[in-house]
């Protein structure tokens, strides 16, 4: 039964992390101006194959191969757009997957990074008003203190 209603959580983090605006900016500017916004389109392609791999995935039982294989995903991406505007979302999605494949070890330094390396990097989710001011760096203290009663 936790183990579903964290899926059901993290799914939930994972689509307003996807519907989320790109820190100060609207989707509406972000799809007018691309080039302003590097990795974006990577970004969304990955979720989106992320989410559709996954329901085909959890009816036959491979769903941590999955979560691996879009640990990596999420890896590379850092790599190639470091600089972007949603590596810190994108650190958030790797470390919400290292949880749920039972390694939240493996989760610990990338909540740690985005505290430390994002701490003002915006996070909102669509049509939320009420999280609209929210930080990464606020989900990766929630994460710490929920999963590794850690105060930061």
């Amino acid at each position: 039964m936790r183990k579903s209603v964290l899926l059901a959580a993290v799914f939930v983090a994972i689509i307003l992390g996807f519907c989320g605006l790109g820190h100060g900016a609207s989707w509406q500017e972000i799809d007018k101006n691309p080039q302003n916004y590097p990795g974006m389109e990577e970004y969304k392609a990955i979720y989106g194959n992320f989410l559709e791999d996954s329901r085909r995935a959890e009816s036959g039982g491979e769903l941590n191969d999955v979560r691996a294989e879009y640990i990596e995903e999420y890896k590379k991406f850092i790599k190639r757009f470091s600089k972007s505007e949603f590596t810190d979302e994108v650190k958030l999605r790797i470390a919400e997957l290292y949880e749920l494949s039972e390694q939240k070890g493996r989760a610990l330094p990338y909540l740690n990074d985005i505290i430390k390396n994002h701490p003002n990097a915006d996070y909102y989710p669509l049509g939320d008003k009420k999280d609209s001011g929210r930080k990464t760096a606020d989900w990766a203290r929630y994460y710490l203190r929920d999963w590794f009663r850690i105060k930061k």
